[in-house]
């Protein structure tokens, strides 16, 4: 399968705590959200078993966020389109 997402990622946050409770910020939670829509209109199959991922990203400016999080908000928004963990 391939997929194309349009977007600026995200490095994937650390969760927060309020309250006794862990979160993750609004922002991130929207991008999860987008990305699944994005990647839901390009009709994914569920797999299942052992996965190979390979995650290319553009960037237009000299820094960018760190590489493993921004995979990691990537591979969240997989999960449930296109394998169950």
């Amino acid at each position: 399968m391939h997929f194309t997402i349009p977007l600026k990622i995200l490095a994937k946050p650390r969760p927060r705590f309020a309250n006794g409770h862990a979160y993750l910020p609004k922002n991130y939670k929207e991008q999860r959200k987008e990305i699944k829509r994005i990647i839901n209109e390009q009709d994914p199959e569920m797999m299942k078993g052992p996965l190979y991922v390979s995650i290319l990203f553009y960037t237009t400016g000299k820094r960018i966020a760190d590489i493993e999080q921004m995979a990691g908000s990537i591979k969240d928004a997989l999960e449930g389109v296109c394998y169950y963990n």
